[in-house]
């Protein structure tokens, strides 16, 4: 699969002066080749992070929930409807109530767009709740060489047009 979102930041890269040269270009397509697999490997970390967050909602994992979100009075969780909750209790109280729910939820998440800056990556995605859709923010933060939640907000919106599925999706890193 081809990730046309890394072809802005490489050629930045392949822009970029190389310190240990004088400032030079990169010149080596080894460079260039390794900057990318990080990228990729970089935003396929924190995909996977916000796939495992919509299993553990779907599947009613509050253990999975738990061990998604930092353990912080500084997280943030907007639920549909319900005020700001701050704090890993407040936050993880809620996710304990709605997973307990008698009703499960089949929840998926359509068309990720990814922003990685520094430290803080996030996804802004559709739910699909059978024919009703949301839209959601989910920040993470990597700390301890993995991608912890430290936000998410859903909302709703109108269901997304046919020719936008999957279509015109873009990734950043910054």
């Amino acid at each position: 699969m081809r990730l046309k979102h890394l072809d802005a930041p490489v050629a930045q890269l392949d822009r970029a002066p190389d310190y240990e040269s004088g400032g030079r270009e990169f010149e080596s397509s080894r460079a260039r080749h390794y900057f990318r697999r990080r990228l990729m490997a970089e935003i396929e970390t924190l995909l996977f992070a916000n796939e495992t967050f919509y299993v553990a909602f779907s599947e009613r994992d509050i253990q999975q929930m738990r061990s998604l979100w930092r353990k912080s009075d500084d997280i943030l969780c907007i639920h549909p409807g319900w005020g700001a909750l701050r704090g890993y209790n407040d936050v993880l109280e809620s996710w304990t109530l709605i997973l307990g729910a008698p009703e499960k939820t089949k929840i998926t998440p359509i068309n990720p767009i990814v922003t990685i800056a520094g430290a803080v990556g996030s996804v802004v995605c559709l739910e699909q709740i059978e024919n009703n859709y949301l839209i959601a923010t989910n920040l993470f933060l990597f700390e301890d060489k993995s991608w912890l939640m430290i936000h998410h907000h859903a909302g709703p919106t109108s269901a997304p047009e046919r020719g936008l599925m999957m279509t015109d999706i873009k990734q950043q890193i910054h």
